[in-house]
């Protein structure tokens, strides 16, 4: 403002206010997408505070703000992760991924299958323009704060918590596809497996349970196929002399397919 409009009494004209950005609503332009998984504090109507950990960076809190209705953030289970993308150049600007709906039951309320509708959509439109990283990208993003003892299976779990309900019904349906291959592989990596530490197998439904306690969706999704790709992840990362590549290999091709390239460590 001049000093000539000063002398006239003029008033400046007022701050673009930026339209407020809905956690569970719209696909925004994000100018870095960033996937993250965002650890459930509380939640409150239309409010759910978050821890954000992105891969290889310092987790940071903020509120997500629900656009549809004060219940939208019904599901959100406290002390539960659930999967984010969110704009690494703002990150102000955190999107969550399939907005949770309450509990699957066989008829639910119109209303409530409105958003249910909508939510899914949504998460779609948001990982095809956004397409997920692979494993083998997490390790690279995650290589700042990686584990000295297993690297390469916390990019795999992590890929686990970015798991979408679409990207999962995929990769069973790659599993049937398969007959009775897979199930032969699971059998015979399992027979012959190292030993492993109880803390570390333990983790791995931990970071797939949001597939079924904060967005399910009937029918519920087999949730054991994904604990055997962690456990083999973990095998391979923490005895690859005793874990057989072909096995291995032939275990993860259906997650491969879907989710993408596998750390090097593990190959």
């Amino acid at each position: 403002m001049g000093w000539m409009d000063r002398l006239l009494g003029r008033t400046p004209p007022p701050e673009p206010v930026a339209a407020p950005l809905y956690a569970d609503v719209g696909v925004p332009d994000l100018v870095e997408p960033l996937y993250a998984r965002a650890l459930v504090l509380a939640v409150d109507r239309g409010t759910a505070t978050v821890d954000v950990q992105p891969p290889g960076r310092g987790s940071f809190r903020t509120e997500l703000r629900s656009g549809t209705s004060p219940d939208s953030f019904r599901g959100l289970v406290p002390r539960w992760h659930v999967p984010v993308v969110l704009d690494a150049s703002d990150p102000d600007t955190v999107v969550l991924l399939e907005p949770p709906c309450g509990p699957d039951l066989p008829l639910v309320p119109d209303d409530l299958q409105h958003v249910r509708d909508a939510r899914d959509l949504r998460t779609s439109e948001l990982t095809e323009r956004y397409p997920p990283p692979s494993a083998a990208r997490l390790s690279v993003l995650m290589e700042p704060t990686a584990s000295a003892v297993h690297p390469a299976w916390d990019a795999l779990c992590f890929r686990l918590g970015l798991l979408t309900t679409p990207e999962a019904r995929t990769v069973l349906d790659r599993i049937r596809a398969d007959g009775n291959a897979w199930q032969r592989a699971e059998e015979e990596l399992y027979a012959w497996g190292p030993f492993l530490p109880d803390d570390p197998r333990k983790q791995v439904g931990t970071f797939f349970a949001h597939l079924d306690s904060v967005a399910p969706r009937e029918p519920r999704i087999d949730s054991a196929p994904f604990w055997t790709f962690g456990v083999a992840a973990l095998m391979r990362d923490f005895k690859p002399e005793e874990t057989g590549l072909k096995v291995f290999e032939r275990v993860m091709r259906p997650f491969v397919e879907v989710c993408g390239p596998l750390p090097e460590q593990l190959l």
